[in-house]
């Protein structure tokens, strides 16, 4: 039996190439590896709905982790939930919107956003379907009243200093009360407090009796730098930020050249 019986797997930037596509190499590994009986988790900053179309492209089953770890499930059992409060989600916005950057509102399987444009196509490309379209506020109301509660905003901009910012601005305003990191360059995730793809390795392991030791995590920015640290084996992408390659255990080929593929044939299947 492989050493590394489960594998954490960030999705974009790893899993997804730049076209945010699945490479026939990965699907193939990857689905050779579950065949094998190693679980595949997906984790990532994307709400649930954002995650199973890939499972369906993948055609495998195995636990998702979303919003970088604030909501964990497997097994169609809910392992670990924590939402957002709508009074952060309303204050966070509003600092997000005085710096004229664009915010996006996700709840476990529907996303939100104010106003169509570059980011609403762009996040059609991602998710593969249209969201809400409309006034925060009315938004924000209609789910706090229906008990839908959100579990991410996300601040999105091509320029990269405004992101970088904004970032410190809310960390300033919020401190430990929300958990607020980049998850790419463009990309602000503002989740609930103490989130980290970090606990995601923990849960699973007590969750599937496996030990730490036993598990693979692969990613490539700042965010999956705590699973990489936390996992047995931690595997950077060639195209992963200086941080996280210099904590990993190992470097394994971009996302343009299949690296979760090529490093699950290096550590499970050969």
């Amino acid at each position: 039996m492989a050493r590394y019986q489960l594998v954490c797997s960030d999705i974009d930037g790893t899993l997804l190439d730049p076209e945010l596509r699945l490479s026939t190499e990965n699907r193939e590994t990857i689905q050779q590896a579950v065949d094998a009986g190693i679980i595949f988790a997906m984790v990532s900053g994307r709400f649930r709905a954002g995650m199973l179309f890939l499972q369906r492209e993948l055609d495998i089953t195995g636990p998702l982790s979303c919003f970088n770890g604030a909501y964990i499930e497997a097994d169609g059992k809910t392992l670990y939930s924590k939402p957002l409060l709508f009074d952060q989600i309303r204050k966070a916005d509003q600092i997000i919107k005085r710096r004229n950057i664009q915010s996006l509102i996700f709840t476990l399987d529907d996303w939100y956003i104010e106003n169509k444009g570059y980011w609403y196509e762009h996040q059609i490309q991602m998710s593969r379907f249209a969201g809400h379209v409309g006034s925060f506020r009315e938004s924000l109301q209609k789910l706090e009243q229906s008990g839908e509660c959100p579990y991410k905003l996300l601040a999105k901009d091509l320029d990269t200093e405004k992101i970088a910012k904004i970032e410190l601005e809310l960390q300033d305003t919020f401190g430990d009360e929300l958990s607020i990191f980049r998850s790419a360059p463009t990309n602000l995730e503002i989740v609930h407090s103490g989130i980290d793809k970090a606990n995601t390795v923990t849960i699973l392991a007590d969750y599937y009796g496996i030990p730490v030791a036993n598990i693979m995590a692969i990613g490539d920015f700042h965010n999956d730098l705590g699973m990489i640290q936390k996992a047995g084996l931690g595997i950077a992408m060639g195209n992963a930020v200086s941080i996280v390659k210099e904590n990993a255990a190992y470097i394994t080929g971009s996302n343009i050249e299949s690296g979760v593929a090529a490093a699950i044939k290096k550590f499970i299947l050969e």
